[in-house]
């Protein structure tokens, strides 16, 4: 099948995954940053398996429609299961942006790129929640978040090197405490990436 009629497909079906999380929360109100956050996963698992399926060049095309749509979300506040929370942040607008450079930096490395964006979509939500439910950020929602980094490079890279991998998961949650505004959803994947690119 074409690689851009599978981009298509796969990136409709998503769209209507995130108007039903839309519908949901505007029936329920839900809470925002849990929305938030739900939208944050999904969107980096979905970005991780459309980098494995599509073509480089199917996958940047469909990264930047992504990016549009959501900037025009962002610009008019449609989505407001991702937009609607009281902090001021840019994430929304940087994490199809830090899907992007992960996939560029990994330079045709599966596990680096799995690597990069699984820590992104799930390791960045994790330690908010934890952060959330102990009103500790600085110090619970960085221990959840270097312990699930951890986890998602011992699985990829199948404990190889131990302690290059601890080194690398600590250096990406420093990463993440110092970025503000959002902007973990570009530094994180980066620094993943160059960070495995260099050490592994």
């Amino acid at each position: 099948m074409n690689s851009y009629l599978v981009g298509l497909v796969y990136s409709t079906a998503f769209l209507f995954i995130l108007l039903f999380l839309e519908y949901i929360t505007r029936r329920n109100n839900f809470n925002k940053e849990l929305t938030r956050r739900t939208a944050h996963v999904l969107s980096g698992l979905f970005g991780a398996l459309m980098g494995l399926i599509l073509e480089p060049s199917v996958f940047i095309t469909f990264v930047f429609v992504f990016l549009l749509i959501i900037s025009v979300s962002y610009g008019i506040k449609f989505f407001s299961s991702i937009h609607n929370v009281k902090r001021k942040t840019y994430g929304e607008l940087l994490l199809p942006l830090g899907i992007l450079l992960a996939y560029i930096l990994a330079n045709g490395s599966i596990a680096n790129y799995l690597a990069s964006v699984l820590i992104l979509a799930i390791s960045d939500p994790l330690a908010g929640i934890a952060g959330d439910i102990s009103k500790r950020i600085l110090t619970y929602g960085s221990i959840a978040f270097f312990i699930s980094a951890l986890s998602i490079l011992l699985i990829t890279f199948r404990f190889e090197q131990l302690i290059v991998v601890v080194f690398i998961a600590l250096m990406v949650t420093l990463v993440e405490r110092i970025s503000s505004y959002g902007t973990d959803n570009l530094t994180v994947p980066m620094a993943s990436s160059i960070l495995l690119k260099l050490l592994l």
